[in-house]
């Protein structure tokens, strides 16, 4: 017998956000050894060129490291390791010497300054998670700074700023002219690259956070709704248990005592109260089985997410009204749960839309199997055929099927705002307080 291959769970929405944004990050630090290589070349390859490229990949590799153990700090809250930052340190540095000391740097914003801003930007970007928007454009002004200080140096040195005649304020002034075109440039472009990397991170946290609050509001709901059930049972167990007791006990008075009829009617009596506390628990169970959409679309969300099945709401549940809101609810619950038994889908549309008249819920999905060609109705009585033979009598409609040319599935149901004159179907009315007593 063959043996499928084991399929890996789909990523959710959130976790594949954070895994585009951080691999397009590991793609700049990629560049960088390619630029180190072509820049290092053009002096000549050698030994001690080969060795500087391998030392530019060593640091663009603990960047990578670095980012990765940082991001997971920021937003799952796992341990930095102790080497890290000593490791970073130590290899910006070398790198920086290094960029200074083979490049030439005779010109401004040479192959010596780009080399040194690539590696100090590529280790201000990886720490930049852990810093604030002000530490951010702090860590911008420091490589600025100190780009443009090792340029003017460098031209100095080399008498780039020299010219045959030049006076001594000449000099100063053209030192000063190179040492702000280079701060300039360099501070632009950290603060591009250092900002963009802080803001694509702060999105990741604040999209993190509102998963968390949304999984969060979802327990609660349940949370609230098991609460209520469990103080109805209370009340209903412990009105009834207490006079099953009573009753039964007299009832094994009177048959010690040699009266049996009265005992037989207070057993009578006892199998009375126990066949009404079963109905009312019934009648509770039965009332809080009626869905309301706000908390559907948040399971369904929650369901859908689950199996890796991207989610987009259009529209919003407040704008239907609660006597359309409860059918629709049913058939959201139907439509997901059928997302994720039948089909193989990736996204999910579920569209709420109100008129004067009627309330809509449209739920598609991309992801129709060919062996599942429409799903079966009548593979239980929740299916969507008991849901249409629902919404009929209420003046709505359900309508599902494919599309001819694509691989989508379409739940489209429609209920009249004026269904709020009839009770839904399946609903029992509460007990009056004379059958409880």
């Amino acid at each position: 017998m063959a043996i499928g291959r084991r399929q890996r769970p789909k990523r959710s929405g959130v976790e594949e956000l954070r895994v585009y944004t951080i691999n397009s990050l590991y793609l700049v630090y990629a560049t960088v050894p390619v630029i180190g290589f072509l820049a290092l070349t053009s002096v000549g390859i050698t030994p001690s060129t080969i060795a500087a490229v391998a030392i530019l990949t060593l640091h663009c590799l603990i960047c990578a490291l670095t980012l990765h153990f940082v991001t997971g700090q920021t937003l799952d809250g796992t341990p930095l390791p102790a080497w890290l930052f000593p490791a970073l340190a130590g290899t910006t540095l070398v790198c920086s010497v290094l960029c200074v000391v083979a490049l030439p740097g005779d010109r401004l914003l040479g192959p010596s300054i780009m080399g040194l801003l690539a590696v100090l930007l590529a280790a201000a970007t990886a720490i930049s998670p852990l810093v604030s928007a002000r530490g951010a454009i702090g860590l911008s002004v420091l490589v600025g700074v100190v780009c443009a200080s090792v340029d003017v140096t460098l031209q100095a040195r080399t008498g780039a700023l020299a010219s045959p005649g030049a006076m001594r304020d000449d000099l100063v002034e053209a030192a000063m002219f190179v040492a702000l075109m280079a701060f300039v440039v360099c501070l632009v472009v950290s603060l591009v690259m250092v900002l963009l990397t802080r803001w694509s991170v702060t999105i990741l946290i604040s999209i993190h956070d509102q998963a968390q609050m949304d999984a969060m509001r979802a327990d609660l709901a349940v949370a609230d709704e098991r609460l209520r059930i469990a103080r109805d049972l209370h009340d209903v167990f412990g009105r009834t248990l207490t006079a099953v007791s009573v009753k039964s006990q007299l009832a094994a008075e009177l048959s010690d005592a040699g009266q049996a009829g009265p005992a037989a009617q207070e057993s009578r009596a006892v199998t009375t109260l126990s066949e009404n506390a079963l109905r009312e628990i019934r009648v509770i169970l039965a009332g809080y089985r009626a869905p309301d959409l706000a908390t559907e679309l948040a399971g369904a969300r929650s369901l859908l997410d689950a199996a890796g099945v991207r989610t987009r709401l259009v529209g919003s549940p407040e704008d239907v009204s609660e006597d359309a809101a409860e059918p629709l609810a049913r058939v959201l619950r139907e439509a997901a749960t059928n997302v994720v038994r039948h089909s193989d889908a990736s996204t999910c549309v579920i569209t709420v839309t109100r008129t004067p008249e009627s309330a809509t819920l449209t739920v598609v999905n991309d992801g129709i199997r060919a062996e599942d060609d429409a799903v079966d109705p009548e593979s239980s009585g929740s299916g969507l055929l008991a849901l249409s033979a629902r919404l009929e009598r209420l003046g709505g409609t359900v309508d599902y099927g494919h599309t001819e040319r694509g691989r989508t599935f379409t739940v489209t149901a429609n209920v009249p705002i004026s269904a709020h004159d009839d009770p839904p179907v399946g609903s029992t009315a509460p007990p009056s307080e004379e059958a409880h007593r």
